[in-house]
């Protein structure tokens, strides 16, 4: 509804405002009907802006008729709530500028009053409607399209127009004439978002192409989609004939985003949006006046935005917000004086990507705090993804902090709502749904994007029609289901128990028949097989691990991975109707394969990856085995036999990684592609040596030392990263001669006698990371520009490394405890230490600290006291045991607790991470003052408020053998 802040928001920008009649969701009151005609009383002519709903006590074309003819002289904007009877009369009054909402949605006003700065220039015609009595704008529109066409071409002042549905829907040329001499003839219109089926229709084909006023313009495809590549084609050469145009956007078969173009300063820059899921087909031509081409991808666009010079927020900008429906949001103003509606502040909500921050931004304001809780509960949510993590050769793992959390309470009960509208996308299944102890979190209503269902193994035989019929929901996107596996007892119980033998599962059929409609993603782990039916035609992603038999593949399918196919030798690629698809990545694991030849693969191949334990031999005598579109080859052999590998049709290769056991291999068993230069990462894990070309161009390359050292001077001139393992030799300078090389790499042996020659590294050498290197550590070998050096298990002698004076970050890890950790530059920002026996904390970092890591026992009750930084007396707050500058701190502890109320009371540290098995803890530290502090897990929320003023210790207890055990507490 229209409430007094919104009132009060737009009244500077209106000269009089007239009463809103009516009200969204209260009955009128005697008190109302009074001010409304005490409004009346005042001089209706200067009344620039008129908001009107019809009611019961206002439902008549008279008192409409009424209103309009004491409000013409000036009036330059109407709202209007009414019906299609009151809309005939809107023609006699050519001069207004109209935004009709027939179906008394509440969004039209909050869309007005948020872009109060352009409340006369547009005019909006919406397509749905509330109830029966109403009639759809397409109706209206084909009923009065010719006089509403006709009072628009009169409306020179008008700047935007938005046609929502509003009468293209069959696109006759009896509609599509009218429409396109309004366009013809209104010279003010610049920015135009409509929707049509299509623009085969001459008359509105010449008007878009010939309107020279046009600036903004955003189509929405609605008709067929036989249609589209026809479509593409017309609005590339309209776009190629209208060159006024800058900004543009087609969508297909979704509704336009309204006042998706701000009026007033264009942007500086020209830009094209298209919708990634249109099948770009022939348009590809692009104006030499759009300067920048962004693509979104479903319903992503929404996240593009259109602003101008004043930088004004877009509102359709909205969906990084989870699950706001514009329908929700009123106009509610929380700082009037700033001129901050609520939509601004759900932007900027959205655009919040952490958790604890999101948290703390809610305590800033008691009363914004309760408002928007109690109004936007239901929609507003944390980022909780990282709950069900999915991996491409391995089963989807669960956060078992977010599961304790889960299990057990979340201790912000405020925020309860919002923690499970962030799991409303995401089920994990691990029984029957009907099981009064199933933890489903299915309580929503939501789209689910992943779904995880774990089968008890006892269970698949009898249950699993059951647990994808009643367990998986009809709007699931991504689906994954393997075993259960079973739970053995505890041998060290008093009651002994006999010990199941392991029974062999039969593989079970997948029952096709019953997935999701509309699923997108498809893992399968164990016991399961696809031997019927057909996989839903949405599919563009599949994972297949320890499966029997692969008969059919969708044609929409993108992504394969696959391994350990049971019971077939050789899985023979041409047998899996490879080509029919619309596959861009394959990964493919098994014991052997058989590759036939390069016609087996989608021409849309472009990334290939296959692992096997043998290639039949003899190969096949196709020259080629491999389609010309790969960009990206993965071959890896776990085999001893030799094999011929021809890669001269791969011109447009970027990434090629080959491994394999062969130890009889030569460089001529192998050949490059015959364009070089295109080739950029390169990581050849073989035991022979390479022909030169293949290096040309590479960037990126891991290699061991021994195929690298002979190559001739200058063949890795444009080399920026390096890794080099195996390295038992000296390393010659010219393997480092590349001036543009950033990051280096060396693992040297365990008894490598290996060492670097002086001034080897070229001055752009910025990273270096060394393995077990035992030479010295002086400007000669390791240079100055180095802004990171990682050395690991270290067994020399260095006492001063203050000479690199660039470096930000240190790594050191130590052999023993016997070789102190050399001095440093002040200047560093990250430090790393670890020493592999005895565990001994460090006595000096930085005092220009920001980010300390270390492993070690130390003392769980007062780690921070162990140590020591440089400058102490520098500290201003002699308060602080630590650097005021350090805010991250990285602890990997023996100690199953470790005492957190120091750190938080005598240092500045905001964040600790704990690194436990499996889980990656991060704590976040809001200091409140007076002792309160706030303590949470991201990626989970565990945690809350804590009183540190009554002196009792508290700790961080976890147990290293069961990472779910997790928690913070005041008690030992």
């Amino acid at each position: 509804m229209v409430c007094k802040q919104w009132f009060k928001l737009v009244q500077p920008h209106i000269t009089i405002y007239s009463t809103y009649f009516g009200d969204l969701n209260i009955s009128h009151k005697e008190e109302d009907k009074e001010s409304i005609e005490k409004c009346y009383g005042k001089d209706r002519d200067y009344i620039s802006t008129f908001i009107y709903k019809h009611t019961k006590e206002y439902n008549t074309d008279d008192h409409l008729l009424d209103l309009l003819r004491h409000t013409t002289t000036n009036l330059e904007s109407m709202i209007l709530y009414t019906n299609n009877q009151q809309l005939r009369s809107l023609n006699n009054f050519h001069t207004l500028k109209l935004e009709w909402d027939v179906s008394s949605w509440i969004e039209i006003v909050w869309m007005v009053s948020y872009n109060y700065h352009h409340l006369f220039d547009k005019i909006l015609l919406l397509s749905s409607t509330k109830n029966q009595t109403n009639v759809a704008a397409s109706k209206l529109a084909k009923q009065h399209w010719n006089q509403l066409c006709n009072s628009i071409a009169t409306h020179q002042s008008m700047k935007m127009l938005i046609l929502d549905g509003g009468g293209f829907n069959d696109l006759s040329e009896e509609l599509a004439s009218p429409f396109a001499k309004m366009l013809i003839e209104n010279k003010s219109i610049q920015s135009l978002s409509m929707e049509a089926p299509s623009l085969n229709t001459p008359s509105l084909f010449d008007a878009l192409s010939t309107n020279q006023n046009i600036r903004q313009l955003e189509i929405c495809l609605t008709g067929p989609i036989h249609l589209y590549e026809q479509n593409y084609k017309l609005v590339s050469d309209m776009l190629a004939r209208n060159t006024s145009i800058t900004h543009f956007r087609l969508t297909r078969g979704v509704s336009i985003s309204y006042n998706m173009f701000h009026v007033g300063v264009l942007a500086s820059k020209s830009l094209l949006i298209l919708d990634a899921q249109l099948r770009l087909g022939t348009l590809n031509t692009i104006l030499k006046n759009i300067a920048t081409i962004k693509l979104g991808f479903g319903q992503s666009l929404e996240n593009q935005t259109f602003y101008d010079a004043s930088r004004v927020f877009e509102h359709s900008d909205l969906s990084k917000t989870k699950n706001i429906r514009m329908q929700d949001i009123n106009n509610k103003c929380y700082l009037t004086d700033n001129h901050l509606p609520n939509r601004i502040i759900l932007k900027i909500i959205g655009y919040i990507g952490d958790n604890v921050d999101l948290v703390c931004l809610f305590f800033t304001c008691k009363r914004f705090f309760i408002d928007i809780r109690g109004q936007y509960s239901s929609s507003l949510a944390f980022d909780l993804s990282s709950y069900i993590k999915e991996f491409a050769h391995a089963r989807p793992t669960i956060n078992p902090i977010t599961e304790q959390v889960i299990n057990t309470s979340l201790y912000l009960q405020s925020f309860k709502q919002w923690f499970n509208n962030s799991l409303s996308n995401q089920l994990y299944i691990t029984s029957l749904p009907s099981s009064s102890s199933s933890s489903n979190n299915n309580n929503n209503d939501s789209v689910i994007e992943k779904v995880v269902v774990a089968i008890p193994e006892k269970e698949i035989v009898k249950h699993l029609s059951r647990y994808i019929k009643e367990g998986i929901p009809k709007n699931t996107q991504s689906l994954s289901i393997y075993p259960l596996e079973k739970v053995w007892p505890n041998q060290d119980d008093d009651e002994e128990e006999e010990e199941e033998e392991d029974e062999d599962i039969p593989f079970q059929s997948i029952p096709t028949e019953l997935l999701p409609k509309g699923l997108v993603r498809l893992s399968l782990d164990n016991v399961f097989k696809i031997d019927q039916g057909q996989l839903p035609d949405t599919l563009t992603e599949l994972t297949l691990s320890n499966f029997e038999g692969l008969k059919c593949l969708p044609r929409s399918l993108k992504v394969l991975n696959s391994s350990s196919m049971i019971n077939q030798t050789i899985v023979d690629l041409g047998m899996l109707g490879l080509v029919n698809t619309c596959l861009h990545t394959i990964d493919l694991r098994c014991d052997v394969i058989g590759l036939g030849n390069p016609n087996i693969f989608p021409n849309t191949l472009t990334s290939l990856t296959i692992s096997v334990e043998e290639i039949p031999s003899p190969l096949p005598t196709h020259e080629y085995l491999f389609p010309p579109t790969l960009t990206n080859l993965g071959l890896l052999v776990d085999s001893t036999e030799r094999f011929k590998l021809n890669l001269e049709n791969l011109v447009q290769l970027n990434k090629l990684s080959i491994s394999s056991q062969c130890t009889t291999l030569e460089s001529s068993d192998i050949l490059p592609p015959t364009t070089s230069g295109n080739l950029k990462i390169l990581t050849p894990n073989i035991n022979c040596y390479l022909m030169p070309s293949f290096y040309v161009g590479v960037e990126k390359l891991y290699i061991s030392a021994q195929y690298i050292v002979n190559l001739p001077p200058g063949t890795l001139s444009s080399l920026k990263r390096l890794t080099l393992y195996g390295c038992h030799a000296p390393i010659p300078s010219h393997v480092f001669s590349s001036q543009v090389l950033e990051s280096v790499e060396l693992f040297f042996g365990v008894n490598s006698t290996g060492l670097l020659e002086q001034g080897c590294f070229p001055p752009s050498l910025t990273r270096l990371y060394m393995y077990r290197y035992r030479g010295p550590i002086e400007p000669a070998f390791v240079p100055s520009t180095l802004r990171k050096l990682s050395i690991d298990n270290y067994d020399g002698a260095t006492k001063d490394i203050g000479y690199l004076d660039r470096l930000d970050k240190l790594v050191w890890f130590g052999t023993s405890n016997t070789n102190p950790v050399p001095l440093f530059a002040q200047t560093i920002k990250s430090v790393k230490y670890s020493f592999v026996n005895g565990y001994t904390l460090p006595t000096l970092i930085p005092k220009l600290v920001e980010t300390f890591s270390y492993w070690g026992a130390g003392d769980k009750d007062n780690i921070i006291s162990s140590i020591q930084f440089n400058g102490k007396h520098l500290n201003p707050n002699q308060s602080l045991l630590l650097p005021n500058s350090l805010v991250r701190l990285n602890i990997s502890s023996s100690a199953k607790d470790i005492r957190l109320d120091r750190i938080i009371l005598k240092s500045n540290v905001q964040e600790i991470r704990f690194d436990i098995v499996g889980v990656d803890f991060l704590l976040k530290i809001r200091r409140i003052g007076n002792g309160h502090v706030l303590l949470l897990e991201g990626a989970s929320l565990m945690g809350g408020f804590y009183n540190l003023n009554n002196n009792n210790p508290l700790y961080f207890k976890f147990d290293h053998n069961d990472n779910r055990n997790i928690r913070i507490s005041s008690s030992r």
